[in-house]
C-alpha cells in the first residue's frame, strides 16, 4: 500500500540491502494503523461491502510511515538506557479517523 521507494525517503535510505525488511515492516505498520482504527485501509476504494472502510490518505500514509521508522530505528523490546514515553504523531494523525467500539 505505501511503495517501497516512499519508505526508502521517509528513512533516507539508499542501499537495497534492507528492501525485504522494509516490506514487511509496512505490513506490520498498516496492521497497526488498522487496528487502532478498528478499520479495513484501502488503497484506492472502499468496497460496497465495508461500511467502515477507509482509503489510505496522506495523514494516514505519513502515520504508518512514522511507525515504520520508529520500528525500523528501534528493533528490540528493551534497551539499557531509560526511556521516555512521547505523545507519537501517528495516533494523532489517526485519532480523527478512529471508530471506537461501544
Amino acid at each position: 500500500m505505501i511503495p517501497l521507494s516512499d519508505i526508502k525517503t521517509h528513512l533516507r535510505i539508499e542501499h537495497d540491502e534492507d528492501d525485504t525488511y522494509l516490506t514487511t515492516l509496512a505490513s506490520a505498520a498498516i496492521a497497526q494503523c488498522e487496528q487502532m482504527l478498528n478499520r479495513k485501509l484501502y488503497e484506492n476504494s472502499v468496497p460496497d461491502d465495508d461500511s467502515n472502510g477507509l482509503v489510505m490518505g496522506d495523514d494516514i500514509k505519513i502515520a504508518a510511515l512514522l511507525i515504520i521508522g520508529h520500528l525500523y530505528e528501534n528493533r528490540s523490546d528493551t534497551t539499557d538506557k531509560q526511556q521516555y514515553e512521547t505523545p507519537m504523531a501517528s495516533k494523532h494523525l489517526l485519532n480523527p479517523y478512529r471508530i471506537i467500539p461501544v
